[in-house]
């Protein structure tokens, strides 16, 4: 009985370990509640459509919007491609002379050549954004 026990529980944690294992085989680490922006230390913001033609973001405002967006996303970062494709994007550059890339395209964001699925599609967003003069 305390074999069959014992044979039980090594099998439950031998399933527990694989489940682990099979899940971040894909999911490398999640970016819930954490600013990838610092709007403080913006400098200039960029805009691109999926024409990849770039607008300059002047309005102090809607460079706080745009920061908003970007850090109102939860992400995962995936170890292998995702789709590719052209959406809209934002490049911003910091004080420190540091620039940060973010392309968007459906639920999916390349994030300084790293690609992360995202739990919203924010291309409906950076169109309209896009779309006014800023």
């Amino acid at each position: 009985m305390k074999l069959k026990l014992n044979v039980s529980f090594i099998t439950l944690l031998l399933l527990i370990s694989l489940t682990s294992c099979v899940s971040t085989n894909r999911a490398v680490s999640t970016n819930e509640n954490h600013k990838l922006v610092n709007n403080n230390k913006v400098t200039s913001l960029r805009i691109h459509n999926i024409k990849d033609e770039y607008k300059d973001v002047k309005n102090r405002s809607e460079i706080t919007r745009i920061v908003s967006l970007i850090n109102s996303i939860g992400m995962v970062k995936y170890e292998s491609e995702l789709k590719t494709g052209i959406g809209y994007g934002v490049e911003i550059k910091y004080s420190n002379g540091k620039t940060e890339n973010f392309s968007f395209l459906s639920s999916s964001m390349i994030y300084n050549g790293e690609p992360y699925v995202i739990d919203k599609n924010l291309v409906d967003a950076f169109r309209d954004i896009y779309s006014i003069e800023i």
